[in-house]
């Protein structure tokens, strides 16, 4: 990598991140390079695995519609009001980190699909990437897991949460488990969080009891009652058809913006083409008499030929 392009893309870091990272270019620049190079291709790579699930779960039809409630989710509304197997929650937690409140047993396979419920997912993903904010603090996922059952879970289910780091580039900061039962809690969990590192066994808490029991534990978690459920104990509540409704016309509004500023842009483009094209008619029109005058010369010299 250039010295120059690695200049380039250093100065897009914040002041503090960029004084170090220059430092350690002037050091050994090509360790940095070489760092760099790998950071961009694993981004790369991350981005690609993402379009690809963006393909498979939304199709080449929609794929890349924009994500919003009146393209690639147009078909799904009703899913994601009535199903709210998973639902983004309007508050963050306490250290501002967006919250991703899943419900398990909600699930009804006969009425709707893993694969609806992962497009769901993917595009409360979207929405809470929009947000500055969250990119820097990322978001914790929060399980209702009480009176789960097998019936709760089959391949693809599995198959799409293998696949859970490519939905958006938030960073998951923690994973709450409410209620899991017993089995799940003493035997299942302690053996998946052993096979882990310790930061990412660090991030996963479970919590049984009352709900007074469990609010008292959440909120050491930095997620007050005003941030949980009412499902759960805590006393918030959410209208996910208002959400919906809401969130339609800030994707309407954003729209109209972009197509005004994008209609703006071309303005001026069309307006330094029109003197060129005008010319370009003119032109072409004032050629058109002289060729029908050659035709003509051309026909008569061939009818005295022919006399």
């Amino acid at each position: 990598l250039p010295a120059g392009e690695l200049n380039s893309i250093l100065s897009y870091l914040a002041d503090p991140n960029r004084e170090y990272s220059m430092q350690a270019q002037r050091n050994q620049i090509g360790r940095t390079a070489a760092q760099v190079q790998k950071l961009i291709k694993a981004s790369a790579e991350a981005l690609a695995r993402h379009w690809q699930l963006r393909h498979d779960l939304f199709g080449p039809d929609r794929c890349y519609l924009s994500m919003s409630v009146r393209g690639a989710m147009e078909d799904e509304v009703d899913n994601l009001v009535n199903c709210r197997v998973v639902q983004l929650l309007p508050i963050p937690d306490g250290s501002g980190r967006a919250i991703i409140y899943s419900d398990l047993t909600r699930r009804d396979f006969d009425k709707y699909s893993i694969k609806q419920e992962m497009m769901a997912l993917f595009y409360l993903m979207e929405v809470a990437a929009e947000d500055p904010k969250f990119l820097r603090a990322g978001f914790i996922s929060l399980h209702n897991s009480f009176g789960l059952s097998r019936s709760s879970f089959n391949r693809s289910a599995r198959e799409f949460a293998a696949k859970a780091d490519d939905f958006s580039p938030l960073t998951c900061r923690a994973l709450h488990v409410i209620n899991p039962s017993f089995i799940v809690h003493h035997v299942v969990l302690p053996i998946v969080k052993s096979l882990f590192g310790k930061a990412l066994r660090l991030r996963i808490a479970t919590h049984r009891g009352p709900s007074d029991k469990i609010l008292r534990e959440l909120e050491q978690y930095r997620l007050p009652k005003e941030c949980v459920p009412i499902e759960l104990g805590g006393t918030l509540q959410f209208d996910m058809k208002k959400w919906v409704a809401e969130r339609s016309a800030i994707e309407l509004e954003r729209n109209k913006k972009l197509n005004a500023a994008e209609a703006k842009l071309s303005e001026p483009l069309r307006t330094n083409l029109s003197p060129a094209i005008e010319a370009l008619m003119l032109d072409k029109t004032s050629s058109t008499p002289k060729t029908d005058a050659k035709s003509a010369t051309k026909r008569a010299r061939l009818s005295n030929t022919e006399d």
